[in-house]
């Protein structure tokens, strides 16, 4: 199965915010491979954005960090015409409300 570009996308801009966060909370790899019963080399493909963080893994990070799910993933931005541009990057955030709206 072949990813889109969107989805490929998608993908790293959450692993640059998961990145971001784990900064933040100055988290190593190992630390996060701990958390997630994940070994060092499954937490770097997350973090080069070659696998895909799942749910139930950004929900333990986000309840770790004592922060909302949706810091993982970018804000999109509306165009003048009620479209959706090119996503912002942190730190505006999307609203679970906007996930929907998107996903709809």
């Amino acid at each position: 199965m072949t990813d889109s570009p969107r989805a490929l996308t998608t993908r790293h801009e959450v692993a640059a915010e998961v990145r971001a966060a784990a900064a933040r909370h100055r988290y190593t790899q190992e630390q996060i491979g701990a958390l997630l019963k994940l070994k060092q080399s499954a937490v770097s493909r997350r973090y080069n954005g070659h696998v895909p963080f799942d749910v139930d893994e950004l929900e333990a990070l986000a309840e770790a960090w004592d922060v909302p799910v949706t810091d993982f993933f970018p804000r999109p931005t509306r165009h003048p015409d009620g479209g959706l541009n090119k996503t912002a990057s942190s730190p505006f955030r999307r609203r679970v409300s906007d996930l929907l709206l998107v996903a709809a």
